[in-house]
């Protein structure tokens, strides 16, 4: 920091017991951005007073939380949205640290050892199975049965230390890895569970809100139970069994059907606030339901 003197005074009246100086020296540091916390980090460590380590700390975390969530802003209202960067900038709300490079690197290697495997004379079916024992029994991906609340589940750079997730940290993994190596494989929001779909794919291009795409669905997949394949009749049976008391009339075709990057985002999003209210950590669910506040649509 170039005024080193202005900074040391400010961490100074951090300590001050006036609600107003304190608020005001709060605002003046965080002003200064994420270019400040080396400054912070090395206060902390210089400091021997526990109030002061705590304030220090949960002035760093402000300045790391609105950096986020500006970034997050910022792809939410991208009309190109890239599913790995929403997926990782969540992952750095906990882990602002993380290097994303790092990340895409161990995608790219699955991604390699998936493609050359693959060629155009296989089925969808075949392609998948492929992709499935490389991705599951290869790099022993799979779901994490135990501990299925562990917010760890859904930071994809503990999925890929742990290689366990959920069902929508594994299935947005798959998710990414088939988009770069062009599978038409989609998220499917379905109640009670994250899975995938397989589409006949025949255009350049596919619209996630054509008429005719539920026609086109050709299997899904769970990316939870290793990439398991499975017929639209075993989900009803399966809703069914989860849900004894639903009825056909409740059984919306909506269920059935591909949705947009950020609801799989909002999705990831809804299991950390689950994941966290169960632990009762209710200022980290405060915090990623302003996360999620930004995914809604603004009201006209």
């Amino acid at each position: 920091m170039k005024n080193q003197k202005e900074f040391n005074a400010l961490i100074s009246l951090l300590e001050d017991p006036d609600d107003e100086v304190f608020k005001h020296v709060f605002e003046k540091l965080s002003s200064f951005g994420t270019n400040i916390i080396p400054n912070l980090e090395n206060a902390w460590e210089d400091c021997f007073d526990p109030i002061l380590q705590k304030r220090i700390e949960e002035l760093i975390h402000r300045i790391q939380f609105e950096s986020i969530e500006k970034e997050f802003i910022e792809w939410s209202q991208s009309e190109d949205t890239d599913l790995l960067k929403g997926a990782l900038i969540i992952s750095r709300y906990q882990y602002p640290d993380l290097n994303e490079n790092e990340v895409i690197e161990k995608i790219e290697r699955i991604k390699t050892d998936i493609w050359i495997e693959l060629n155009d004379d296989l089925t969808a079916l075949e392609k998948v199975k492929i992709f499935n024992h490389i991705f599951y029994n290869v790099h022993r991906f799979s779901g994490n049965s135990v501990n299925h609340l562990d917010p760890q589940n859904s930071f994809l750079n503990i999925v890929f230390d742990n290689k366990k997730g959920n069902s929508i940290s594994l299935g947005i993994i798959y998710l990414v890895i088939a988009e770069m190596l062009e599978l038409p494989i989609y998220g499917v929001n379905l109640p009670f569970h994250f899975i995938l779909t397989y589409i006949d794919h025949n255009e350049q291009t596919l619209s996630l809100f054509d008429e005719d795409i539920k026609e086109r669905v050709l299997f899904y997949i769970n990316p939870f139970n290793k990439g398991a394949i499975f017929t639209e009749k075993e989900i009803i049976t399966y809703m069914k069994k989860v849900n004894p008391k639903l009825s056909e009339n409740e059984i919306d075709s909506s269920f059935f059907l591909p949705c947009n990057k950020k609801t799989i985002i909002s999705i990831l999003l809804n299991q950390l606030i689950q994941s966290y209210e169960s632990l009762g950590y209710i200022t980290k669910v405060d915090e990623l339901q302003i996360f999620m506040d930004h995914l809604k649509p603004e009201e006209n």
